[in-house]
């Protein structure tokens, strides 16, 4: 069961859905860089590995689908190509895609739900699960020993994407109420 059919079951509404990233490694090689590099502007990151290099990147929302989509793929090699034609050149030992789970606002959901204090969530990290593991993992280890967090979680909480009962707000301005 994921994320998404567990809310229920707590009282929460979990909008997260699945995005595609991609890998395509290659083999180490003289020259290589020594440090990842991310390339900014195309949203690719060139990691170096022990036995091989690895460009990654794209966020696909496409569902539970898992094949790999060649232009993808591609679009990954050409960026890197723009920066490290060589290294892009090399032929790929391995093409592959995961699915990452992600959030309508891009923050993840870390906190406890409303009114059940046995239960903890981290969750809908996207693309960011591995950077943000440690400050996750210290927040849900102050959560279940009772500590209050080191940060503030009330952007994060899991309620958030509650439905609220418009009706009853009133509108900012006239031209919230649609008019003109």
């Amino acid at each position: 069961m994921g994320t998404p059919q567990f809310g229920p079951r707590l009282g929460l509404q979990l909008p997260i859905q699945p995005g595609k990233g991609y890998h395509l490694d290659v083999p180490v090689g003289a020259g290589d860089p020594e440090l990842p590099i991310w390339l900014h502007e195309d949203r690719v990151v060139i990691t170096p590995l022990a036995e091989h290099v690895r460009f990654a990147g794209t966020l696909e929302l496409s569902g539970l689908d898992h094949e790999v989509s060649r232009r993808r793929v591609e679009a990954i090699r050409a960026a890197v190509a723009r920066v490290l034609p060589s290294l892009a050149a090399r032929l790929a030992v391995d093409v592959w895609r995961g699915l990452r789970p992600c959030t309508p606002d891009g923050l993840p959901i870390i906190g406890r739900p409303p009114e059940i204090e046995n239960a903890t969530l981290a969750t809908g990290h996207g693309m960011w699960g591995l950077q943000l593991a440690p400050v996750t993992a210290m927040l849900v280890a102050q959560l279940i020993a009772g500590e209050e967090p080191t940060h503030d979680l009330t952007p994060l909480r899991a309620d958030r994407f509650a439905l609220r009962n418009r009706s009853s707000v009133e509108p900012a301005s006239p031209f919230a109420a649609g008019v003109p």
